[in-house]
């Protein structure tokens, strides 16, 4: 099966704010269907190294903490150094970071690669997602379809919040 040239990956699980990677995907789904546009979900991002290997731009969305406010949407372009100082979910098995380093060093890493955030706080298990972050799930998903029916509409800095 050929895949769609975008690839749009929400990273999470059923925790607290870290779900909110798949429910910008799962707005995504449904918002970009008929486009040439691969929406999945992820448990791990190490899952991304399934289903890179014909995109040629991939967006990646994921709750982190670290860089922000909680409800604040960054979008960073790879590579980008500030990641390093960024902590990402501590649900996952392999960091975000390392997989993109993986993928690289693998040369299997899209040209490509915008990865947006939700600063999130409530990741343990049995929490709700905290209103913050509920409320910045559709404005994430608005600004990723915005970017993908006009690139030049958001580019600019490497790393923006949610004053965009």
């Amino acid at each position: 099966m050929k895949q769609s040239k975008t690839l749009i990956v929400g990273i999470g699980s059923p925790h607290g704010d870290d779900v909110a990677g798949w429910e910008v995907a799962e707005l995504l789904t449904s918002e970009l269907a008929g486009a040439n546009v691969c929406v999945k979900q992820a448990t791990s991002p190490l899952q991304i190294l399934d289903w890179i290997d014909e995109a040629e731009r991939l967006m990646l969305c994921d709750a982190c903490h670290g860089f922000g406010q909680l409800g604040d949407i960054n979008r960073w372009t790879w590579p980008a150094s500030e990641l390093l100082d960024v902590s990402w979910s501590g649900t996952h098995d392999f960091s975000l970071t390392a997989t993109l380093h993986l993928a690289e060093r693998l040369n299997r890493l899209p040209f490509d690669v915008l990865i947006w955030s939700v600063e999130a706080t409530a990741t343990n298990p049995y929490e709700r997602m905290s209103a913050e972050v509920a409320a910045a799930v559709p404005r994430l998903a608005k600004l990723i379809v915005a970017e993908l029916m006009n690139p030049s509409s958001i580019k600019g800095a490497t790393c923006t919040n949610s004053h965009l």
